[in-house]
């Protein structure tokens, strides 16, 4: 049920409800430096979203809930020393108990661009740009992004290579360009592409020539 509050013997309020299934959460990896947001869907009952004490356990480390809902709760997973996969359960109670079901979440090594080629595109986009680097993997959310919003997908080569083509921009100028693998968090690579105007022939000598 949506759970009851009684007091103990000493007067302390306490909370009783059934344990909750955790059915899924998203993205199921991110990099072992932590930051990732991800969100952990129930049904939780009421009285864990009014009471505001939610938790999340990412293996032995506990952080609080930034968001909560009755059927979605966010969380930013903590930093790891290497990677490894680990359990992800939820408290409703400030982490006196956590769910007994939960789902699993993967560090993995961060993602990082070494070089990239060409380093230069027109304002139209469409070119193919190849990106040199380590860690990257064959996911449906694998992006490329150009800038601060352009992101588009990418072709997987290799865990080194992979390839992406430059999206249309409105005017010239240079864009960091950096990869995700979990379409959630992107590399700090800091690699630059060039937009640049298309060349405009403004004369031409000879005019003629003998025919």
């Amino acid at each position: 049920n949506g759970g009851s509050l009684l007091k103990s013997r000493k007067g302390y309020p306490v909370s009783f409800f059934a344990d909750f299934g955790i059915t899924r959460s998203e993205p199921g990896f991110g990099p072992v430096g932590g930051g990732t947001i991800v969100s952990i869907y129930g049904p939780f009952p009421p009285i864990c979203v009014s009471e505001n004490k939610v938790k999340c356990r990412f293996g032995s480390v506990d952080v609080y809930a930034y968001r909560v809902d009755n059927d979605e709760v966010g969380c930013i997973a903590p930093p790891v020393w290497y990677p490894e996969t680990v359990k992800v359960q939820v408290s409703c109670n400030d982490g006196e108990s956590f769910s007994k079901s939960y789902q699993t979440f993967s560090y993995e090594s961060n993602v990082q661009i070494d070089a990239i080629s060409p380093r230069h595109g027109g304002l139209l986009g469409g070119t193919e740009v190849l990106l040199l680097g380590r860690h990257f993997k064959n996911t449906s959310t694998l992006r490329c992004l150009f800038g601060n919003a352009d992101h588009v997908r990418a072709e997987f080569l290799s865990d080194s290579q992979i390839l992406c083509k430059s999206p249309p921009k409105m005017g010239p100028g240079q864009v960091n360009v950096e990869v995700s693998t979990n379409g959630v968090d992107y590399s700090s690579s800091l690699q630059k592409y060039e937009y640049r105007r298309p060349p405009v022939i403004e004369s031409l000598w000879p005019s003629a020539g003998s025919s």
